[in-house]
């Protein structure tokens, strides 16, 4: 609760305030985050998870499609993903898939 009330306040200040004393409040917001980036599976799980969504209010309808996730799912259960080509950006498509 605490920590939301200084989000609030952040984004209401966030205009006003100077560079050094923005900088010093998203530090202060990020002070958790680790050099590695969270796994999928660190939110996605009943048990937990990095982000306490239940307590952030998300109804139990959406908790469960949090936690059950096809697309997380479907990353824990191969161990190369290929994305379709008509999903890359045109200038990441390989030549010989251009149409």
């Amino acid at each position: 609760a605490k920590d939301m009330e200084q989000v609030e306040r952040y984004l209401a200040e966030r205009d006003r305030v100077s560079p050094a004393e923005k900088k010093e409040r998203l530090d202060f917001f990020h002070k958790k985050v680790g050099k590695e980036a969270v796994r999928c599976q660190s939110c996605h799980r009943e048990d937990r998870p990095y982000i306490p969504f239940a307590e952030l209010g998300y109804p139990p309808t959406r908790l469960r499609e949090l936690v059950n996730n096809p697309v997380v799912g479907m990353l824990l259960k191969y161990d190369q993903f290929y994305f379709p080509n008509y999903l890359l950006p045109a200038d990441k498509v390989p030549a010989d898939k251009v149409r």
